[in-house]
């Protein structure tokens, strides 16, 4: 495993490196089940203090959301803080229950499973090293919890060998069994957190924001051990994060959401190379590189993002980008898009124009909303 110190653009390249390729090579063929199915997924939460809870606003944090996973599979989910990545995570995880549609863990409906049965099929990798865990308990305890929770995983007397297991899997030694969270380091409480997800013999992981509480320095070795476990273990996981420039390193596939719905969706790299909703593009720009032309200029990036997220309990009408997008026109206020396929294969994007291949495609023309102000 690379493990790569300094700048981004070092991170970037050593999870771009061997550890990606030889878990790539080494997947086996997606079963043609998936793992994971969401499907038509809602999720509304009555916000306010009226004593009528009709009158309450309704705040729709997933709106109508589809995704699958497949077996060995990367799923890259991005988004601006608020746009309802964390609950879809809560969804997937069943530590929420959806207002409408389902969820599917394994071909089975997280509806009628059990708790101590999901919490073995699927785990989550949490965002703060720190906070998620118990400051009063030691590594051993920590990691050793899921065989409490699960006791017929292992005998009490096998704990502690699977334990010191499951830490080295993660490279951790048993020296560390005895040590409180704030004797480690951030990488170290990471590590932690993840050797605790893995001790049920998870099929699925989610990871929220695993590496935005870590110093630079540090994110390129976790993604490079989060890689080499799926290579090694089979996991399939759900890769939760605000930062394109990372996701595309470790998923397969993106899917990219905006105000709780899904805007785009295809190939890492196509969706990376290729973007082809102007939220994407934004999210692209938003990065910082050092890309230059063939004339040796600066590359040219597409328009920022215009002004706040819009309230999501009054979005705007048509498409919920609009009031942001440099293309908006007077259809994209009156109507909104369907996710429609493009012409890369499983690439789809919901924008009455979008571009593909860098190209726009072409449709009635209408005056533009910024051509009229």
């Amino acid at each position: 495993m690379s493990e790569q110190v300094g700048a981004r653009s070092g991170a970037q390249s050593g999870v771009q490196g061997g550890a990606r390729a030889d878990a790539a090579g080494a997947r086996a063929t997606p079963a043609v089940s998936p793992v994971l199915e969401v499907r038509q997924v809602v999720k509304t939460y009555s916000v306010g203090r009226s004593l009528i809870p009709k009158r309450r606003p309704v705040l729709t944090a997933v709106d109508g959301i589809s995704l699958s996973l497949a077996a060995g599979e990367t799923l890259g989910v991005v988004g601006e803080s608020g746009c309802g990545k964390s609950t879809l995570a809560k969804l997937a995880l069943g530590l929420e229950t959806p207002t409408s549609g389902t969820v599917e863990l394994m071909g089975r409906s997280l509806a009628s499973a059990s708790r101590t049965w999901r919490s073995s099929a699927i785990q989550l990798v949490m965002q703060d090293p720190y906070s998620s865990l118990n400051p009063r308990m030691t590594v051993y305890d920590i990691v050793a919890e899921a065989f409490v929770a699960h006791p017929l995983l292992a005998a009490r007397s096998e704990r502690r060998a699977l334990v010191v297991e499951m830490l080295g899997l993660v490279g951790l030694g048993p020296h560390q069994l005895e040590k409180f969270p704030h004797q480690l380091s951030g990488g170290q409480r990471q590590r932690v957190g993840i050797a605790r997800a893995l001790a049920p013999k998870p099929s699925i992981m989610v990871c929220d924001e695993p590496v935005s509480a870590l110093d630079v320095s540090v994110q390129a070795q976790v993604i490079n051990l989060l890689v080499s476990l799926q290579s090694s273990l089979g996991l399939s996981y759900v890769f939760i994060s605000h930062d394109l420039s990372i996701v595309r390193h470790v998923s397969d596939r993106i899917a990219v959401i905006y105000l709780g719905r899904i805007v785009e969706e295809g190939p890492s790299e196509t969706v990376y190379t290729q973007p082809a909703h102007p939220y994407t593009e934004a999210l692209l720009a938003s990065v910082a590189t050092a890309e230059f032309d063939a004339d040796g200029s600066p590359a040219k990036k597409p328009p920022r993002i215009r002004g706040e997220l819009p309230d999501p309990l009054n979005p705007p009408s048509g498409c919920p980008f609009r009031s942001r997008c440099y293309k908006a026109q007077d259809i994209c206020e009156s109507e909104a898009p369907d996710l429609l396929p493009l012409v890369s294969q499983g690439h789809r994007a919901r924008c009455h124009f979008p571009e593909v291949d860098h190209h726009q495609i072409n449709r009635t023309p209408t005056t533009s909303r910024m051509e009229q102000q």
